[in-house]
């Protein structure tokens, strides 16, 4: 990022490396030239400005050194080209595809910034076109000392995740001891979402008024600390 524009209040960047890519037919370099990274987010579609995810080819992959999340800045005109990116995480053999756990566009303009991953272990990443074409002004990749949590009661713990939520309450998790896979697996990373309104098919509930107020609700806490 060699410019000023980023979201009000985000921590440091992280570090990265652009690896390759292929944007707009091709119309330019995804490495020097991509448009994500200069710092500037303006209404326009053309390099060095934007990048485009426009063929079903198009990507950007990327090696980030430490926990992050990015956000996204969009353009006034094509607001609407806002597609959901394919999110894939390379597991040391093959990319593995994260998507489904990935935030949804929506429309917003160069002003503007939101997230477009949740927060995320460091790793090699690759972002390629969904099932609509995408165009996005700028990137910021957000470092942090990530911390994940789970709740325990009665001796059951507990993510407020929504695919842990079924028959109108979540779902004990399959864990005796938490380790650290287990909070990169299940943990949640935000306490204000215990008591934020939550989405799950036709109900909306907080996460909190799921379980017992009558029985010890146990917090637990993991930080993963970044050094770069």
């Amino acid at each position: 990022m060699a410019g000023i524009s980023k979201p009000i209040g985000v921590k440091k960047e992280a570090l990265y490396t652009v690896l390759g890519g292929k944007a707009n037919k091709g119309m330019w370099n995804a490495i020097t030239n991509n448009g994500l990274f200069n710092g500037e987010s303006s209404n326009d579609w053309l390099p060095p400005n934007a990048y485009e995810w426009y063929n079903a080819d198009d990507y950007i992959e990327i090696q980030i050194n430490s926990n992050f999340r990015i956000w996204r800045s969009g353009t006034t005109s094509w607001k609407a080209t806002n597609g959901k990116l394919i999110t894939k995480k390379w597991n040391g053999t093959s990319y593995i595809d994260i998507s489904s756990s990935q935030p949804t566009p929506t429309q917003i303009i160069e002003n503007q910034w939101e997230l477009t991953t949740t927060s995320l272990p460091s790793g090699k990443y690759k972002f390629m076109k969904g099932e609509k074409g995408r165009l996005d002004s700028e990137w910021y990749i957000e470092r942090f000392n990530e911390a994940k949590f789970f709740l325990k009661q009665n001796n059951n713990f507990y993510t407020i995740k929504s695919d842990q939520y079924k028959d109108n309450q979540f779902q004990p998790l399959p864990i005796t001891i938490p380790e650290k896979t287990d909070y990169e697996t299940y943990g949640f990373d935000d306490l204000n979402l215990l008591t934020q309104a939550l989405t799950v098919g036709a109900e909306t509930f907080r996460p909190i008024d799921k379980f017992n107020k009558s029985k010890p609700l146990i917090l637990y806490k993991r930080v993963e600390k970044t050094i770069n």
